[in-house]
């Protein structure tokens, strides 16, 4: 390096200077400050780094990393949750469902212009999805009944024939009398030693 005129170092064309890298804005955040000056979180996910990239500043990356790696988040509770309805009367009638509520969030602020808290709209798709699922499962038994009535309707026959019931006395024969025969289970006396 040569000196300039007030006698500070500067670097010569076409030699490289050693330029200290700029830290993460929060200390102990894992990951890279880019030549862009963005943060790159390197948190593992799935075995793989994170790679998301956000702005170098502590509550970008606060946020971040409460949002997207801690387990409990109320975010990862929204993203892990079944089918969410649209509660619009046009989407409705198509039966649109998303699969997870951010994803139903992001098609309400597009498509119907929903501005503000996501509470009510949640609250909505989630009564919506109890009555949509109280009337499949009422499908679902009355289906089950029309079955068991159908199998009821095709038998004409008794599965069971009762033996017919006689009076007591002959049965038609005159030389027999009204007991069973020894050995086949009618009542026997028992001997008494």
């Amino acid at each position: 390096m040569a000196p300039n005129k007030k006698g500070k170092k500067i670097a010569k064309k076409g030699k490289s200077t050693t330029r200290h890298r700029p830290v993460p804005a929060v200390e102990g955040a894992y990951g890279n400050v880019l030549n862009d000056g963005r943060f790159e979180c390197r948190l593992s996910v799935r075995r793989r780094p994170c790679g998301a990239r956000m702005a170098n500043e502590s509550h970008n990356i606060r946020s971040h990393i409460s949002k997207k790696h801690r387990v409990d988040s109320a975010y990862k509770k929204n993203q892990r949750t079944g089918n969410w309805p649209c509660t619009w009367a046009d989407c409705m009638e198509n039966g649109s469902t998303y699969s997870n509520f951010h994803s139903l969030v992001g098609h309400a602020r597009s498509f119907h212009g929903m501005k503000g808290s996501s509470k009510a709209l949640k609250k909505k798709s989630g009564n919506l999805l109890q009555k949509i699922r109280m009337e499949y499962q009422k499908k679902k038994r009355e289906e089950q009944r029309q079955m068991e009535d159908d199998e009821d309707d095709g038998e004409d026959e008794p599965l069971f024939i009762d033996a017919p019931d006689y009076s007591d006395g002959n049965h038609g024969d005159k030389n027999q009398e009204d007991r069973d025969p020894p050995g086949t289970g009618g009542s026997q006396p028992i001997p008494v030693a």
